[in-house]
């Protein structure tokens, strides 16, 4: 799939159920080495620099490559706006997509959820979610499950995944009793309401 940066403005107004981008709104450039401090496309950064600079309405791309982090989740998305794989990684020029060309890969290395989706009118697409784990995890407002949304929890509203590979993702019970159960290994929502999941695998 190849994505103009034309293209992937509509797709976050048509699949994620939102207007227009506000003019203000700006994209954040990510490469898994990035070392640039303002994430411009000519000085990527990393991606824990974007989703602390973004604010409402930006988006995020991430070039190929793999990403990872501390904590409970590699990724909180709690800003309306959009984190888009597959960016090309060109440092000048059209802002061009393909996810199956450049792989952005979000890896939980097995010991935290891969994405969590708090905020509404949020968009996922073109990401691999991969080896996320959520076991023990209590987020889904239920005694009787101990662990949900391994590769991706959705707990906001408005919210779209499309066009991700989620694989190799697990929630499971870390208590030793008959009714602890895990709820959605690859993905989970939450109190989600008009959550959209197509196009993915």
């Amino acid at each position: 799939m190849n994505v103009t940066s034309r293209t992937a403005t509509l797709l976050l107004a048509a699949c994620a159920g939102v207007a227009a981008r506000p003019a203000a709104a700006v994209d954040l450039f990510v490469k898994p080495a990035g070392s640039g401090g303002t994430c411009a496309q000519s000085s990527p950064c990393t991606l824990a620099i974007a989703l602390a600079t973004a604010s409402a309405d930006d988006r995020v791309l991430l070039a190929g490559g793999g990403d990872t982090g501390p904590g409970t989740e590699v990724v909180l998305l709690d800003k309306a706006g959009a984190l888009l794989g597959g960016w090309s990684g060109a440092p000048a020029g059209e802002v061009a997509r393909d996810p199956v060309a450049y792989e952005s890969v979000i890896d939980g290395q097995g010991a935290r959820r891969g994405v969590k989706i708090t905020s509404g009118a949020a968009l996922l697409d073109g990401v691999t979610v991969r080896n996320g784990d959520a076991s023990g995890q209590r987020e889904c407002a239920t005694g009787q499950l101990a662990g949900c949304g391994g590769g991706i929890l959705v707990t906001g509203w408005e919210v779209t995944v499309s066009h991700c590979r989620i694989e190799s993702n697990t929630a499971d019970s870390t208590v030793p009793a008959e009714w602890a159960v895990g709820l959605g290994g690859g993905i989970a929502g939450a109190g989600a309401n008009s959550l959209q999941i197509t196009g993915n695998t």
